[in-house]
This record gives structure tokens, C-alpha cells and sequence, in this order.
């Protein structure tokens, strides 16, 4: 006699079936959960981190602890962590894209507010 199919069996368990839609419980979408790798990394190290600083435990993000730890390093002469901090200290100035530049613009208006003022002092 042939043995009967597995989920036929009274000890055979099912597993629930699971839905494949985005949605949640209540119907709401889920957010993408496809992340970027280079957003989990800046998430990571965006990340608030406990260290030891002076003696006191203080909550720092984790880029800046390992900063931290490489100027300590550093001054204790550790030559190896002095290239790794002026290296990623090069690139942050090479990457930064971020130049602030102040534009003063002359028009009616400006001119007027500064002849008010003048008014104002005389």
C-alpha cells in the first residue's frame, strides 16, 4: 500500500500562507524596504554610539566616534591611524560639495532700505 501525500497526514502541519502585497494589517503600504547601500551605511554611521570621552560616557554618532578614536590614536602615535584620518579628512574636503558664498544684490529696493536707514541715524 503506497504511503499517503504528506498533507494528508494527521501530524503534518501547514504553514500559514502568507500574503505577498505591500500592505500592512490595517491597509496602510509599507514603505520600500529597498535600501541603497550607501543609505544604510550613512544611516549606520549617522547613528547615535556611547563612548567614553574624558572619563564620562557621552552619546556621539558613530562617524564621529571613530574620528574621535583615530585623533586619539594619532596623538598617541600611532602613525597608521594619523594616514587613515588624513586620508578620510582629504576626501571629506574632495567630496563636499557644499561651498557657502554670500551675494549682496543691488536693486530699487535694497537701495531704498538703505537710505531709510541713513534717514534713520541722521
Amino acid at each position: 500500500m503506497a504511503d499517503p501525500p504528506d498533507n494528508d497526514r494527521p501530524d503534518a502541519r501547514r504553514k500559514p500562507e502568507r500574503s505577498r502585497s505591500n500592505k500592512t494589517r490595517n491597509g496602510r503600504v509599507k514603505a520600500s524596504q529597498t535600501r541603497s547601500h550607501l543609505e544604510v551605511i550613512e544611516r549606520l554611521l549617522h547613528k547615535p554610539v556611547e563612548v567614553m570621552k574624558d572619563g564620562r560616557s557621552t552619546k556621539m554618532p558613530a562617524l564621529g566616534a571613530i574620528m574621535y578614536q583615530l585623533v586619539q590614536k594619532s596623538l598617541a602615535g600611532d602613525r597608521k591611524a594619523e594616514r587613515v584620518r588624513q586620508r578620510f579628512e582629504s576626501h571629506a574636503l574632495e567630496s563636499s560639495a557644499s561651498e557657502f558664498e554670500i551675494v549682496f544684490v543691488d536693486n530699487d529696493y535694497t537701495k531704498a532700505f538703505a537710505a531709510s536707514r541713513d534717514d534713520d541715524n541722521a
